[in-house]
């Protein structure tokens, strides 16, 4: 017999989701004061882009949070590809270019260790709710 998630499985769900948008802001903001001093952002990724996109993962946790689920679901599906794309395998392909300098090595890699784990906790997110909804569909 198939248990029912408990709804605290659902909100820890939902601020491991907001942990990663306050991290990946912390991170544009970062790379934006850096471009604001004179020097280059810590990735090439816009970080008005990336706050953008960071605002709109909180508040897609936010409504989930709420019960606003399709809104959470319908985010997290439109973001997870470009947040793949652009925050984890572009970054790694610059890490694994062989003139990136060291010093621009570690910037990346926390970016692309940041978006790893927003990238598993939004999968997560998505795989929970349409398991939820089938379980009450039953």
């Amino acid at each position: 017999m198939l248990k029912h998630p408990s709804k605290k499985s659902h909100r820890r769900l939902l601020e491991l989701q907001i942990a990663y948008a306050v991290v990946g802001s912390l991170f544009n903001l970062v790379s934006l004061m850096q471009i604001m001093l004179g020097h280059p952002g810590l990735t090439s990724t816009s970080p008005i882009a990336g706050l953008t996109t960071m605002a709109i993962i909180l508040l897609a946790a936010i409504a989930g949070i709420n019960g606003y689920y399709k809104v959470l679901l319908a985010i997290n599906v439109l973001l997870i590809t470009p947040l793949l794309y652009s925050g984890v395998f572009a970054h790694l392909r610059t890490i694994l270019s062989s003139d990136v300098e060291v010093f621009i090595q570690l910037p990346l890699s926390i970016a692309v260790a940041i978006n790893s784990f927003g990238s598993v906790v939004m999968t997560l997110v998505i795989i929970f709710f349409i398991k939820l909804k089938s379980l009450r569909d039953n």
